[in-house]
């Protein structure tokens, strides 16, 4: 959503947790880029570190 706000810069948090609610990694990326670019992202990421993420919702299943 855009705010026409020309003083503050736009970012997006990206964080993902754990199946406690901990984080687990976080990112911060430019306004402007639509959240599935970013999910994507995030999820690449997380996999070249070896863990691969199990669920985009409370029920586990895996990506």
């Amino acid at each position: 959503m855009s705010e026409k706000r020309s003083d503050c810069l736009l970012v997006t948090l990206a964080l993902m947790l754990d199946s406690s609610g901990f984080p687990k990694s976080s990112q911060i990326f430019a306004g402007n880029i639509s959240e599935p670019k970013t999910l994507k992202e995030m999820i690449n990421g997380l996999e070249k570190k070896g863990q691969k993420p199990t669920s985009l919702n409370h029920k586990k299943q895996p990506l």
